[in-house]
């Protein structure tokens, strides 16, 4: 039997027992899991930026509704006055 076939058939009876093998010692390995670690960490951070960004607009627009009710309130009262003084006028 090859080696290749040996390693393979150890390897089968590591895993089946529950043991993995430790993981390669390869510098390019390690890198790209390091460079995947950190790709993953900027998208949950990204993620989180839009959450909050979200609760910040939502939180916007309900100040701008009620400023919007505040003008709409005060043009209102605008426009009693008015009617008030159309009312004196033409008495």
């Amino acid at each position: 039997m090859s080696q290749e076939g040996e390693s393979f058939l150890r390897l089968d009876e590591l895993v089946s027992k529950g043991q993995t093998p430790a993981k390669p010692n390869f510098p390019e390995e390690r890198e790209r899991e390091q460079e995947q670690e950190q790709e993953q960490d900027q998208e949950q951070e990204q993620e989180q930026d839009r959450e909050q960004n979200s609760e910040q607009e939502q939180e916007q627009e309900r100040e701008q509704e009620q400023e919007q009710e505040q003008e709409q309130e005060e043009e209102q009262e605008q426009d009693k006055e008015q009617e008030q003084e159309q009312e004196l006028e033409q008495e």
